[in-house]
Parts: C-alpha cells; sequence; structure tokens
C-alpha cells in the first residue's frame, strides 16, 4: 500500500509490443529514388493533380471511389507531415499488387 504514488514497470514507450506500426512498415517498403525529392506544397496547383489522382485510383481500385480520392487530396493538403504523405499514398497504391 506504500507504493500507491509509484508506478512500476516500463512505458509504452519502453515496451517493445506498443512499436509505432506505421514506421516499421515504411521500413519494410522500398520506395523509388523519386521520393527522396523535396517538394514545395505552396507551389504545387492540387486543383490540377485531382483529375490525375481520380483516374489513377480508377485504374487501381476498379472504379472511381470518392473516399479514397478525397483521402489522398486530403493527405497532399495537410503540410503538418508530408513525410507520412508520400509513405502513405504509396502504401495504399501499392496495397493491391500483392
Amino acid at each position: 500500500m506504500g507504493d500507491a504514488g509509484f508506478f512500476k514497470g516500463t512505458s509504452a514507450a519502453q515496451d517493445s509490443r506498443f512499436s509505432d506500426k506505421e514506421q516499421r512498415l515504411r521500413k519494410t517498403l522500398k520506395f523509388p529514388p523519386e521520393f527522396d525529392l523535396k517538394v514545395d506544397m505552396k507551389r504545387v496547383n492540387l486543383q490540377v493533380m485531382r483529375p490525375w489522382i481520380a483516374k489513377k485510383v480508377g485504374e487501381l481500385v476498379g472504379f472511381d471511389d470518392e473516399v479514397v480520392i478525397e483521402y489522398a487530396m486530403g493527405l497532399l493538403e495537410d503540410s503538418s507531415q508530408p513525410v507520412w504523405t508520400t509513405s502513405s499514398l504509396f502504401a495504399i497504391s501499392h496495397s493491391s499488387d500483392s
């Protein structure tokens, strides 16, 4: 009872069972060399890219899936995590290959 104010054991960060699954996935994927290039997303016109994304989603999924298209556009518009964007889109686009 005297140890009520002291937490024993390990934290979630120290326990390997609670590792970052996305980081582990990114390590297993092989990215093309073009992914190493940095892009200033402020200079990219995303409305020009939308038709290409819709066409590519249609090719990969087999039909125009608005949810996937909006998800891809949302990832590109979110400037807070640019590194995650490319790996997320790459994982989505290559998930149908396996």
